[in-house]
């Protein structure tokens, strides 16, 4: 009996000890799900970290090649700033030139007011007058020369910038505050290169410098180039260019004037006419000679236009429609230059606010 006891107490024990083990490994389980989570958990932080410090990376990347451009654009500002430096210089001494010509020519201009006072009275005055009338000739080219000798040594310089920041607008990412900028200093410099060569024409004319070199050309390919490099600023003002020809024709001139004479009038036709409006350029050769009309539906010119538009430094009653600036020598130059060439130039128009038409006809 005592034995059967032990036996029970045994067995109750051996029991306990089971349910006990089994308690341990339901935890040593739960234990080790727990760990397998956590690993799991590890592994995707590893994952996220790695993550991190790619896209880390790629920003430290970024920030780089980002200061990388903005060195590159101080360093063009600054040569930007340099060559706007020397131009103020170059301005500068051109108006001290100018206003030392000035007093020159009003000095000389008082002395030829008294010398024609006493011409009626002394013979000898006579004289002098006709002395003082030589040294203003000479004055007056010597001005002329002068004024070539600036506008020329400002030509390189104003291209120079005009090209830098055509250079930084095709190859160089740039804000849009930038791109802004950028293109008013295009239009700026493509502006006064405008003025400058102007200048250089007016003072090679009255020097008697300006020497043809011709050669045969397509003048109808010529007409169509240009017009087709004036598309671009036709469409910024809404307006709609538009050329014609009824073939090829072949003339003997010089390329040069030719594209010259060609570029101001299609860009006055711009300038002067409204937005949304539209220009005609035609080009019709005959037998003898070739006629190119630039027509516009612009301001129009009045009967005072007419008559004064050809003159050096003058300009007319129209006003630019986009803000653009006028010399008031572009036509002056255009005369000449057709003149040259044996041709002739003209403008018709039905009056103010109703358009006008240059016309421009060469020998063959």
């Amino acid at each position: 009996m005592e034995q059967e006891k032990q036996i029970a107490v045994e067995q109750a024990r051996n029991e306990e000890i089971r349910r006990q083990q089994h308690i341990l490994e339901e935890q040593a389980a739960k234990i080790q799900l727990a760990n397998t989570e956590l690993q799991e958990r590890n592994i995707q932080l590893d994952n996220a970290n790695y993550q991190l410090s790619e896209q880390a990376a790629k920003i430290q990347l970024t920030n780089t090649e980002l200061q990388e451009r903005n060195i590159q654009l101080d360093n063009a500002n600054y040569q930007l700033s340099e060559q706007a430096a020397k131009i103020q210089l170059t301005n500068t001494e051109l108006q001290e030139r100018n206003i030392e010509l000035d007093n020159a020519y009003l000095q000389l201009s008082e002395q030829a007011a008294k010398i024609q006072l006493k011409n009626t009275e002394l013979h000898e005055t006579n004289i002098e007058l006709n002395d003082a009338n030589l040294k203003l000739e000479e004055a007056g080219k010597f001005k002329m020369k002068i004024l070539g000798i600036a506008s020329h040594d400002l030509k390189n310089p104003i291209a120079g910038i005009n090209l830098s920041a055509e250079v930084l607008m095709r190859y160089e990412k740039l804000s849009p505050q930038s791109t802004k900028m950028m293109k008013n200093i295009m239009n700026s410099s493509k502006r006064m290169l405008d003025i400058v060569v102007n200048l250089m024409d007016v003072s090679a004319r009255e020097l008697g410098e300006i020497k043809l070199t011709h050669s045969s050309f397509d003048i109808v390919s010529l007409v169509e180039d240009i017009s087709k490099e004036y598309l671009m600023r036709a469409t910024e003002k809404k307006q709609m260019l538009e050329f014609e020809s009824d073939g090829a024709c072949t003339v003997l001139a010089d390329e040069q004037c030719m594209r010259q004479i060609f570029d101001n009038l299609i860009s006055n036709a711009i300038k002067y006419s409204p937005q949304e409006k539209r220009i005609n350029i035609s080009v019709m050769p005959s037998a003898k000679k070739v006629k190119v009309a630039i027509a516009d539906q612009g301001l129009g010119l009045s009967t005072e236009d007419k008559a004064l538009m050809f003159r050096d430094f003058q300009k007319l009653s129209s006003k630019p429609t986009g803000g653009e600036s006028s010399t008031g020598l572009g036509l002056s130059v255009v005369k000449h230059l057709v003149e040259l060439h044996g041709g002739k130039v003209w403008a018709e128009s039905e009056g103010k606010g109703m358009g006008s038409t240059f016309f421009v006809e060469l020998p063959l």
